[in-house]
């Protein structure tokens, strides 16, 4: 009995407990309350904010730039990321339930390839020194091949390649001095057959003055030595510029240093040019060739 008695009071306890609950407001006991539907929300995407700093066409003005950008879309915004990709790409996107995100990470960069400068055009003489200065005290192989004349003769075909290169108008040529002054190659704009090819040569040579071993002869015992001269040639490839092939010339490394004949023609070359503007319709057109001389000793 008393068992039962305990029943009966928990019994009352809880049915008193659910009515007291029962009574609050929004609380059901017998009808839990349904969750109403999600929305996604995300944030404006950025996606094309790289515009604001680029500009619609991407030039050099803000070369070695980096944009970055994460944006968020749902499925109310999805079109927006497939318009920035390629068909192919927008195809494979979707949302495998619409309460998720995708996640766009993108990255821009500004790079810039120089393939060449509007360079002034020039009209360039070379003044070069071939006197017996240039070629003096040569007793060895070794000596010759690294001699005034070689060093020069080689950094004026380095120059005359870089001048040709830089602009389609500019126009090289040599004078050289010695005892008197020449023109080697008048001004033209000079191209070579073949890209390893100089557009001038230099060449030296040996000859043996006496010695060796000749019995019975005075001397012939005597050590045997050797007498060097040098020139300079034109290349044997060179054209003019026409696309005509210039007859090569050479001429000895000997002499004074007369600089002033060398000036002298390099300057009534360039006071006789008549044809420094640029030809109209064509690039740099009505701009006048600025006359240059280079000596080199």
């Amino acid at each position: 009995m008393r068992g039962n008695g305990l029943i009966k009071r928990l019994t009352a306890v809880a049915t008193a407990l659910a009515m007291a609950l029962s009574a609050v407001p929004g609380f059901n006991f017998l009808h839990a309350a349904v969750p109403e539907a999600i929305s996604t929300v995300s944030d404006l995407s950025t996606i094309n904010g790289w515009k604001e700093f680029f500009g619609d066409n991407l030039g050099t003005e803000n070369a070695g730039g980096i944009w970055v950008d994460k944006s968020v879309f749902d499925e109310t915004d999805l079109s927006e990321l497939t318009a920035s990709l390629n068909a192919t790409d927008a195809a494979k996107l979707t949302l495998s339930d619409e309460n998720n995100f995708i996640v766009a990470l993108s990255a821009l960069a500004s790079t810039k390839s120089i393939t060449g400068y509007a360079y002034t055009p020039t009209d360039t003489i070379f003044v070069l020194d071939i006197s017996g200065s240039m070629f003096n005290n040569i007793s060895s192989d070794d000596a010759a091949n690294n001699s005034r004349a070689a060093t020069m003769i080689e950094a004026a075909n380095d120059a005359i390649k870089t001048l040709l290169a830089n602009n389609r108008h500019n126009r090289v040529g040599i004078v050289l001095y010695s005892t008197s002054g020449t023109v080697f190659l008048p001004l033209d704009r000079y191209s070579v057959e073949n890209e390893g090819d100089d557009f001038i040569t230099f060449n030296w040579t040996k000859t043996q003055q006496g010695g060796g071993n000749r019995p019975g002869r005075p001397g012939g015992n005597n050590q045997v030595t050797y007498s060097y001269s040098a020139s300079i040639s034109t290349g044997e490839n060179l054209l003019d510029g026409n696309g005509n092939a210039v007859s090569v010339k050479t001429q000895s490394i000997s002499g004074g240093t007369y600089i002033q004949y060398g000036m002298d023609m390099a300057g009534d070359i360039l006071s006789s040019v008549n044809d420094v503007t640029v030809d109209g319709g064509s690039f740099q057109a009505g701009v006048d060739k600025m006359p240059i001389v280079v000596l080199m000793s």
